[in-house]
């Protein structure tokens, strides 16, 4: 394992020399390549004359200073005073330097990153820390595709059944003891996070037994989790984030799977999924972001069919439909947004702490609306109407992140179908999810990932990018 870490962040390369100021053109979370950085997380400095030579250190503890490079963050000042720190680096090169940012800088701040060579300082980079930045380590690096997944022993999983499973991820957030560049404590008392993760294993979410920082591993989380269900999902997917509330927090950016067994109950699948909002043309204006979705679907539920899932889900919100084809019966289970909250009044959202959750002004210098209250005037239209058609809740039962159930009979002869005209109800879907300032001067970008499956197979996918 400490193998394959090393080895994501040790790139071989030739040296070249140079004598110009390095540049800095973006900072990214090394893990899914995504701008939503934060405390504790690996980032991906890219650039032009950052370092005269390609060199790498995997010692610990981290050094500051690797071939005559540093890199320094200095900013905040926001809720705390104003503070300088340098980053620990395992990689440099002329193009690009792997840093690690320092768990004890304060979140929700602004900061200047500058990176010195023995040619010069860089012009400062603007960079804003989130609380959290969660993603998930997956095989391919970036973040997207199947995920790095172990059994209880630490070997390779290649088919997710009951039993538990350790993930690997980033950027989720504070821990308690408090995290440091040396990697988690090995014994007692282990550093564990202080916001409980939401792991949704097929659509569904999975039952968290440990999350905190592996031991030996600076910057990585160990996440210890058994699929929610007593039998293996019935889907491949694999999402991370947290839920506040009806705000949860940015999932990984990409499209992560487990190794599950595509499932044998459906035949002649066939559907869509289209993004709603954000769209490729959205400015965020403000902090409370609507992810939102269409899809449409129809199969063929087979005569020997056992239970299977349909998940259309984004970043925060999904619709799940749960087939007993013994029983006869379906189920849909969602979590969607009151009727207080698509008016703009977010008055009553709070954190697992019981704080209350600041919403921001964007084009307003990131100033507070007074009360939490966005006024009427300055809801977006588009995604008011991305949201019209998403059911409003009507469950408050004890199904955990459920507040929306609509339960109904398989047809006869086993063809279902969801569309504009047939259970249009299950058809849109969306949540808010709380997001930071994107924009830092245009400088940064947002992806939004969405998927549709049924029984195991992936229907459709999308892929938006926004400011």
């Amino acid at each position: 394992m400490l193998r394959n870490f090393s080895l994501a962040f040790c790139l071989l390369g030739a040296t070249t020399a140079f004598a110009q100021a390095p540049v800095v053109q973006s900072v990214l979370h090394a893990a899914n390549y995504s701008p939503l950085i934060a405390p504790g997380v690996w980032v991906a400095i890219f650039g032009s004359n950052l370092s005269p030579t390609t060199t790498t250190d995997t010692t610990l503890p981290i050094p500051l200073q690797l071939g005559g490079i540093t890199v320094t963050m200095s900013g905040g000042g926001v809720t705390s005073p104003p503070v300088t720190e340098q980053l620990p680096l395992r990689y440099v090169s002329p193009t690009q330097v792997n840093a690690l940012i320092p768990f004890d800088l304060p979140y929700s701040s602004y900061y200047n990153l500058v990176v010195t060579t023995p040619a010069g300082t860089s012009a400062a980079y603007l960079t804003f820390l989130s609380n959290a930045a969660p993603a998930i380590y997956t095989q391919n690096a970036t973040g997207t595709g199947p995920a790095l997944v172990f059994d209880a022993n630490f070997n390779p999983v290649t088919q997710v059944s009951t039993t538990p499973l350790i993930l690997y991820a980033s950027g989720l957030g504070p821990t308690n003891p408090p995290g440091s560049a040396a990697g988690g404590n090995a014994t007692e008392p282990f550093n564990e996070t202080l916001y409980t993760p939401l792991v949704r294993i097929g659509g569904v979410p999975a039952q968290i037994l440990f999350a905190g920082l592996a031991p030996g591993l600076p910057g990585i989380y160990q996440l210890n989790v058994v699929p929610a269900s007593t039998t293996p999902p019935v889907d491949n997917s694999l999402s991370l984030g947290f839920l506040i509330a009806l705000l949860g927090s940015p999932g990984p950016g990409g499209l992560t799977t487990l190794p599950v067994v595509e499932g044998s109950n459906t035949a002649n699948p066939t559907g869509s999924l289209s993004p709603t909002y954000p769209l490729n043309s959205t400015v965020l204006p403000y902090s409370p972001l609507v992810t939102a979705a269409k899809f449409s679907a129809a199969f063929d539920i087979l005569p020997t069919a056992q239970p299977f899932n349909l998940v259309a889900s984004c970043p925060g919100g999904s619709m799940t439909v749960a087939f007993n084809p013994a029983a006869g019966t379906w189920q849909a289970t969602s979590n969607v947004p009151t009727a207080a909250l698509r008016s703009g009044d977010f008055s009553n959202v709070t954190n697992a702490q019981g704080a209350y959750i600041v919403i921001r002004d964007f084009l307003n210098n990131d100033m507070p609306f007074p009360g939490n209250f966005i006024p009427q005037s300055r809801l977006d239209p588009v995604a008011a109407q991305a949201m019209s058609p998403i059911p409003l809740p009507n469950y408050t039962g004890t199904i955990a992140n459920v507040n929306f159930l609509l339960q109904g009979a398989i047809p006869s002869g086993g063809h279902f179908v969801i569309n504009d005209s047939s259970n249009s109800n299950l058809a849109n879907f969306g949540s808010f999810i709380y997001a930071d300032n994107p924009g830092l001067g245009g400088q940064l970008w947002r992806t939004n990932t969405c998927s549709l499956t049924v029984d195991g197979v992936l229907l459709s996918s999308s892929f938006v990018t926004f400011q």
